[in-house]
């Protein structure tokens, strides 16, 4: 559980520092549309292309975090 709330503060603080408008956060959730199924459920399998959309952000996980928590991704 402490990892967990390590992890979710500082990647928080990576989503405060991202704020500023390096990442365009709504317009890139768009592109996480193939995670919609496992997202919404837990039993469903992560496709190629959600894993893909994913990967790219792997050097940014500032705007992965950003993308998650924007207004787009919580409508989804």
């Amino acid at each position: 559980f402490l990892f967990l709330f390590l992890v979710a503060a500082v990647l928080t603080a990576e989503h405060r520092a991202n704020a500023a408008g390096q990442c365009a956060a709504e317009s890139e959730a768009w592109k996480m549309a193939p995670c919609i199924q496992a997202a919404q459920n837990a039993n469903a399998p992560v496709s190629t292309g959600c894993c893909n959309a994913i990967h790219k952000y792997t050097n940014d996980p500032a705007c992965l975090c950003a993308i998650m928590l924007s207004k787009t991704a919580k409508a989804a």
